[in-house]
């Protein structure tokens, strides 16, 4: 060898060395040919027992991973690379680390050889950290559903009240504000039952919430005893806990109105057909029903007229619409558009934020649309 190969030869083997990765070089048997200084100060070997030592005689650890093992030896002689393969490996100091593994063919002067590079990285630290969040992660899911039991089970105990306090008033006028009221807080109970279930992702499924709030309201008003149903339809979005309690506001006043009204001077079955569509830059709900019908002269007779306020607040509220036809003996069409919201929060924090909204609107709910002072 000349001195200026003898040179170059050293350059490079320092230029290796400095490297912090730990790197060594194998051939298909898996002996070491060459390693450098941060692969000796990672395993705690030295360079007299691992030169001509198997890489497993160096690490007994990785005999214990065979697929990883057939591998590497592939590796030495196959155009077969390893890009990011995750190890545990016990060392007497260090204690258990978690390692990460690449390795690819050598080439020389553009042919491959038999002989494999293998570089290996300690990522201990970031897997912990990585723990930790998800850690932290299931905490916070684990306080919002814990939320979620409490406030179903808050807004349960409000609807037993409600319950019994309307069987003791005779006038009709004030159980059908206890009945108005009564709707309202089980639309609220009805979303923490189903989060209660769900989990605490900060998302609910539109449709399914729909199917449970037409549930309640047809047995608070006794909707089969008044000969009418509700029926659910279309697509399932997702949409934020603070929007599911706004939009189920919105349907719920509507439908509790069709029921009320629509049916009063019908002999038919009376159907309310409650309708989700996701057109993808917006929702569109559609609360519809085969009643009698209300011109603009004669719109929501006997009411006072709060559930429509109620519905105008919540679609300010979502920035939403609300297109209303309606004919004398042709029944009434109400279209509800609302526009999607863009998701840019973690989910802990869409979470935590949504419980905090979504109490502030069960209180406008269950105040019948006033904030308390």
């Amino acid at each position: 060898m000349s001195s200026a190969t003898f040179e170059q030869t050293v350059y490079y083997r320092d230029l290796v060395n400095s490297l912090p990765n730990a790197l060594l070089v194998i051939d298909a048997a898996m002996t070491v040919h060459y390693a450098n200084l941060g692969f000796y100060e990672l395993v705690g070997a030295r360079e007299d027992t691992t030169f001509r030592a198997t890489l497993t005689d160096v690490m007994p650890d990785l005999a214990l991973d065979p697929k990883l093992c057939a591998l590497l030896s592939a590796v030495a002689e196959h155009d077969v690379t390893i890009e990011r393969y995750v190890v545990q490996q016990e060392f007497p100091i260090l204690g258990r680390r978690m390692l990460e593994i690449s390795a690819s063919r050598i080439k020389r002067d553009g042919i491959a050889i038999n002989r494999a590079i293998i570089r290996i990285e300690d990522v201990t630290e970031d897997a912990l950290t990585q723990e930790k969040k998800a850690r932290e992660a299931e905490t916070s899911r684990n306080q919002v559903v814990e939320i979620n039991h409490r406030v179903k089970n808050n807004l349960a105990s409000i609807l037993s009240m409600l319950r019994l306090e309307s069987r003791g008033v005779e006038a009709k006028a004030s159980r059908d504000i206890l009945e108005r009221i009564s709707a309202r807080v089980e639309q609220i109970a009805r979303l923490y039952e189903l989060l209660a279930v769900s989990g605490a992702d900060g998302q609910v499924r539109l449709r399914t919430y729909f199917e449970a709030v037409c549930e309640s309201i047809a047995i608070v008003t006794g909707a089969e005893a008044q000969n009418w149903s509700i029926s659910v339809a279309g697509d399932n979005p997702s949409v934020s806990v603070d929007d599911a309690i706004s939009i189920g506001a919105v349907v719920n006043e509507l439908t509790v109105n069709a029921g009320k009204y629509a049916f009063v001077a019908q002999t038919t079955p009376g159907l309310v057909e409650v309708s989700c569509q996701d057109l993808g830059g917006a929702l569109q709900i559609e609360v519809r029903d085969n009643g009698t019908g209300l011109d603009d002269a004669n719109r929501e007779p006997k009411s006072t007229g709060l559930g429509m306020k109620l519905v105008e607040v919540y679609l300010a509220n979502l920035g939403g619409r609300l297109e209303q036809h309606s004919v004398t003996g042709n029944g009434t069409v109400n279209i509800i558009t609302v526009p999607r919201k863009p998701k840019t929060e973690g989910v802990a924090a869409i979470a935590a934020k949504d419980v905090s909204g979504a109490l502030r609107s069960a209180e406008v709910v269950a105040l019948g649309g006033h904030r308390a002072t």
